[in-house]
């Protein structure tokens, strides 16, 4: 508390502290291992079966997502979809009245400015990850229901604290489900894998493929030195490797491979992607699922992560068993097309949005606002401060730290007064 309460007087007095800002750094994720060990430790002796795969029937949905497709829903609840598109016009189709508030720059809205760029009070608020620095404030005291689809979090350490303060959590990548269940538990943090987010697909009239190994995205020294020397490494081991920026359906059905790299470790999108443009893809092989959802072999081939020399071997193994090549272009487009096309994830992401007891959920929030702000969240946003330059940013963080008018519509369903 005390470096908590020096930092913040640091912040209010505008000095910039490099090694205090470090040390909340490492303080916010420090308290999410210690969180998660606090939290562990509680449930010893629980038993935990083994998590489903992941496997929608194709064509199948539930009873409530076609009663949503039937027809609007009563008074067309409205949804504040804040951050990223992702799957933003397909739940308009599902009784919903999207507002769309998107982040061209990062962004701090609370409460009121939430309902004045939504054009009423929304029903829903629903953060779709842009990845920037927490876009929203006293989001434990919303009288509504909140939900966090979370794509980034190999990227972002402070996501399980933020993730808290919410009501529900969409999580992109499954290996990180344990992080996010701090306060959170059960049902209300759920797996919701990547899908092909631009809709990707294979060429009316398939084109000559030009290059033997293809890999397209941007490389960069500073913002991304792995994936460079990676693909250096590659270049002095296989002859035919082609490095491109451009549109993946255009660029992908070029190639008789496509390389993909996850430097971090990652299920990116990347992987659906390329499979649904009819791909032979070449993978790291990675968790998060990726095995649950695709078979090593069949729908794609996978090399050791971050190992060139492994993913040279491979390259050449399958560049001399074009067959082998071809079985897995039909294959990983077939499943994509059957399971993992942005209806499913909209039907999964609607089905757990329907059946959860909002009413419920807004309370057991709303009661326990203090005690998220204090334990999740208080450190996050003093960080933040510190980080800002523009001393609105700083001092919408700082106040949101300190709970400095965080007022509740709904605080008399507490039977208490607004602080």
């Amino acid at each position: 508390m005390l470096i908590a309460f020096l930092v913040e007087r640091f912040a209010v007095r505008g000095y910039y502290v490099f090694s205090a800002n470090y040390f909340i750094c490492l303080l916010c994720v420090w308290g999410v291992k210690f969180l998660r060990r606090e939290r562990e430790g509680g449930q010893k002796g629980r038993s935990c079966g083994a998590a489903p795969v992941f496997r929608a029937q194709p064509g199948m949905r539930s009873a409530m997502t076609t009663r949503m497709l039937q027809g609007p829903m009563s008074a067309e609840p409205i949804i504040a979809w804040i951050g990223g598109g992702y799957f933003n016009e397909p739940f308009g189709k599902l009784g919903f009245d999207v507002r769309r508030i998107p982040f061209f720059t990062p962004r701090v809205l609370d409460w009121e400015t939430v309902c004045a760029e939504a054009g009423g009070r929304p029903d829903i608020v629903l953060y779709a990850d842009a990845s920037v620095p927490p876009p929203l404030v006293g989001l434990e005291r919303f009288p509504c229901l909140t939900v966090f689809y979370c794509v980034d979090s190999h990227i972002h350490e402070w996501y399980p604290l933020y993730a808290q303060a919410f009501d529900l959590c969409a999580v992109s990548l499954r290996d990180h489900l344990p992080r996010m269940r701090l306060r959170l538990d059960g049902e209300r943090v759920f797996w919701l894998p990547p899908f092909p987010i631009r809709g990707e697909r294979p060429p009316a009239s398939p084109p000559e493929r030009i290059w033997d190994v293809l890999f397209v995205g941007r490389t960069n020294p500073e913002t991304t030195p792995l994936r460079l020397w990676f693909l250096a490494e590659m270049a002095r081991r296989v002859s035919g490797l082609e490095v491109r920026e451009g549109a993946f359906d255009t660029l992908f059905p070029q190639a008789r491979i496509v390389l993909n790299i996850a430097e971090m470790g990652d299920l990116n999108f990347r992987v659906f992607e390329a499979l649904a443009t009819g791909a032979c893809l070449l993978t790291p092989r990675v968790g998060h699922g990726q095995d649950r959802l695709f078979q090593d072999g069949l729908h794609l081939f996978t090399y050791e992560l971050n190992n060139p020399q492994d993913a040279a071997d491979k390259a050449a193994f399958l560049l001399e068993h074009p067959e082998l090549c071809e079985r897995a272009r039909e294959a990983g487009r077939a499943e994509i097309d059957a399971r993992h096309r942005r209806r499913h994830r909209v039907a999964t992401l609607a089905d757990r949005i329907a059946g959860l007891d909002r009413e419920s959920a807004v309370r057991e929030r709303l009661a326990a606002a203090e005690y998220i702000r204090e334990k999740y969240l208080r450190l996050l946003f003093l960080h933040w401060a510190s980080e800002m330059d523009d001393p609105g940013t700083q001092r919408m963080y700082l106040d949101a730290a300190r709970g400095k008018d965080a007022v509740c519509p709904h605080d008399d369903l507490l039977g208490k007064k607004s602080i």
